[in-house]
């Protein structure tokens, strides 16, 4: 075998090999006990909402409270799951393991859109996937429960990718174009029916770079065919009719939680908002839930952890602001597509972060996160290949090494996590048990963070519902309950 193709097998077989331990980082948290460490009455969620289904054999329950309302979310993956296994954790695992094998193979695909090899798309998806275990609240909104944020990272993957397929087949197959001008329309239907908040992080962008193109662009209308109108245009009503369905169907529907941040703050916050937004980025890319309150000596282990978290999270930004600079340097045109949209989700979050309500939790930019790490890797790129940074490469080298240091070590800390289920939910002396002792198998509870979590860990053996007390001391039901539990 020749030298150059030997080195090649060699690269593809590391890469599938740190591919495979990236995904099997992913599931060994899903499988383990480290899931059920984590698990909360908000990680749930996803399967409260399946079984409210079930029990009324519709989509939507008229009967249950919704924090959010998603009409074609998370939930209906663990619909067959809890009809066959019940009202398991056992079910919220299968759930998640399909979400995230569909993420997984939609990031690949959305990689290969701007990487010339497979095996730079398989390690581009195994940093991705193991910085997204890197934090607790990172790994609850990927790999806890399916909500707004990850629902609309994979939605927006999937608008590129057709948008790609569509510029490959515009001018050399027509039915396969009118085919994926379908597939758009479909697709940002689904984006519509999802509700604002996806439809900000997944919708806006796209609309956004079509309003950018058309003032920026050296093209008139008349001179972008026919094929590019049709896209446009029925992309857009794609968008607008899913919106108008979601008005519809949520019309009479209380979502108590997605209601109170989508909307302004006071004018008198805003100036403290901005401050907001970079101490919620920082807190974001740290483990502040493990560290909190904490001092961390600087050549300590924990001291190496900040370390690299602290170079990869100064470094993407930098080098999202530098796509301003860089942007004339990449060469294919979906390269311009994702950074143009990118550009509109950063605006987009920070308008809504400054003058909105959705600054109060980091999470809420967790598609900003997400995009700006894209956009990292493929500034990257155009530093390791384009002829006019030689002088460059050299950083790029080191940043490709902090990528993998830091993916590898999100990886190993899931791995070597220590845990113990005793000082958790199962084990002498915690909650669990001590309902067992007392054969208590139903009952209310005040803590809203313990109601559905107790019940799901059990599987059903201990039915808890969370209450709360108003003034007049009468129990009212907290929101995230099921009939079957009245």
């Amino acid at each position: 075998m020749e030298f150059g193709k030997k080195k090649e097998l060699w690269i593809n077989i590391v890469s599938a090999v740190f591919f495979i331990f990236s995904l099997f980082c992913c599931m060994y948290y899903i499988w383990s006990d480290f899931f059920v460490l984590e698990t909360n009455t908000d990680v749930l969620d996803n399967l409260m909402w399946a079984q409210a289904s079930v029990e009324s054999g519709k989509l939507i329950n008229l009967d249950y409270t919704y924090p959010y309302f998603i009409p074609l979310g998370g939930h209906l993956l663990m619909v067959p799951f809890v009809k066959i296994f019940g009202l398991g954790i056992f079910s919220a695992r299968l759930g998640m393991t399909i979400f995230s094998v569909v993420m997984t193979i939609v990031m690949v695909l959305f990689f290969r859109t701007f990487l010339t090899k497979w095996y730079l798309s398989l390690v581009c998806t195994g940093c991705m996937l193991l910085s997204m275990l890197s934090t607790e609240k990172i790994r609850e909104m990927f790999f806890g429960h399916v909500l707004h944020y990850s629902l609309a990272i994979l939605l927006w993957m999937l608008s590129i990718i057709l948008i790609d397929y569509f510029d490959k087949y515009k001018k050399k197959d027509e039915k396969k174009t009118k085919m994926i001008i379908g597939l758009l329309t479909i697709h940002f239907w689904v984006v519509g029916i999802e509700g604002m908040t996806v439809t900000l992080f997944a919708g806006i962008p796209w609309i956004g770079f079509i309003i950018l193109k058309f003032l920026f662009s050296e093209k008139t209308i008349s001179k972008y065919s026919k094929w590019d109108k049709k896209a446009i245009i029925c992309s857009c009503i794609g968008l607008i009719l899913g919106i108008v369905t979601y008005k519809k169907i949520s019309y009479g529907i209380v979502t108590t939680y997605e209601q109170g941040f989508m909307e302004y703050d006071l004018y008198k916050n805003w100036v403290k908002n901005i401050e907001l937004f970079f101490s919620q980025w920082v807190y974001l890319w740290l483990d502040i839930f493990s560290y909190n309150d904490v001092y961390v000596e600087i050549l300590s282990l924990n001291g190496i952890v900040y370390l690299v978290k602290n170079a990869m999270m100064l470094m993407t930004l930098l080098f999202a602001i530098s796509t301003f600079f860089v942007y004339h340097k990449f060469e294919k045109e979906i390269e311009k597509k994702i950074i143009i949209s990118y550009w509109v989700l950063s605006l987009a979050t920070i308008y809504f972060y400054v003058f909105g309500k959705i600054g109060v939790h980091s999470w809420r930019m967790l598609p900003f996160w997400f995009g700006t790490i894209i956009v990292s890797i493929m500034v990257v790129k155009v530093l390791v290949l384009n002829k006019y940074f030689v002088k460059l490469k050299r950083v790029a080298i080191v940043v490709i090494l902090i990528m993998l240091c830091n993916s590898g070590l999100n990886g190993l800390l899931v791995l070597n996590r220590n845990i113990d289920t005793n000082s958790t939910w199962f084990g002498e002396g915690t909650m669990i048990d001590i309902l067992k002792e007392n054969n208590l198998t139903e009952g209310y509870v005040i803590d809203y963070w313990m109601g559905n979590s107790i019940t799901v860990l059990t599987n059903e053996e201990i039915r808890v519902r969370c209450v709360g007390l108003s003034a007049e001391a009468d129990v009212r039901s907290n929101e995230k309950l099921n009939s079957s539990f009245i």
